[in-house]
């Protein structure tokens, strides 16, 4: 299926999410606008339970919103065919996981060379593109070992690089930080900028840790299913 050319970033607007709680239910995303452009980055804060879940798995396809729309670059993504909406995910949308998941079997490089397979690209091209973001990410001398041989950070790194080989859209991160030292923390989320600007990617990451969030170009705060400015005078 050919979708064009993707153009743009990530557009939210006025979506809603409902899940049903005993005779109630509950907002888990109460008329949610947002737009991420292209290179930036943007962090949402968060307790859990809060929406930040569901604002990803809205804003990745994974899931319809009750009402609303949400557009990766050009494409609407709601209302669409699932088969449709499915090679969209596929071809526009990568997903930084909380922890790399990561197949334990695989290197690093071909952790990134399986991806290439699946959207069947070729296979040299496909292995060229795995090594140039293995050196972009620092690994490039470590792309013939295997998770276990990897520190927490490096598998972190392994799982961005391997989001950014379908040169997708959107990038969608889910508390990329949770397992690592506040150092490593640190340069993981400062690499995602990079990366971020360097594709002109449109890049979303939840996360709890505020000190990490200071480092997004914009922070919002998600409570009870509502998007709103952090009132932290210390943030961005």
């Amino acid at each position: 299926m050919d979708l064009g050319p993707a153009r743009g970033g990530l557009r939210l607007e006025h979506v809603c999410l409902r899940f049903g709680d005993g005779d109630e239910e509950v907002n888990a995303l109460d008329d949610v606008s947002l737009e991420v452009n292209a290179g930036e980055v943007v962090a949402v804060l968060g307790a859990s339970g809060s929406g930040k879940s569901s604002l990803l798995a809205v804003a990745g396809a994974m899931r319809q919103p009750d009402s609303g729309q949400v557009f990766l670059g050009d494409a609407l993504v709601t209302d669409v065919p699932e088969k449709r909406r499915n090679v969209l995910r596929r071809d526009r949308v990568g997903f930084v996981f909380q922890g790399s998941n990561l197949l334990a079997s695989l290197t690093a490089l071909e952790q990134l060379e399986l991806v290439g397979r699946i959207g069947r690209a070729p296979r040299e091209a496909t292995r060229r593109r795995a090594l140039d973001l293995l050196e972009e990410v620092g690994l490039a001398a470590k792309a013939g070992r295997r998770p276990a041989q990897l520190s927490g950070g490096e598998r972190q790194r392994v799982g961005i690089a391997r989001a950014l080989m379908g040169e997708p859209v959107v990038l969608l991160v889910d508390e990329p930080t949770s397992a690592l030292d506040h150092q490593r923390a640190i340069d993981i989320v400062s690499l995602l900028g990079v990366e971020a600007r360097r594709h002109q990617i449109a890049t979303l990451t939840v996360t709890h840790d505020r000190s990490v969030a200071r480092l997004a170009d914009r922070v919002l705060e998600m409570r009870d299913g509502r998007l709103v400015v952090p009132t932290d005078a210390s943030l961005p």
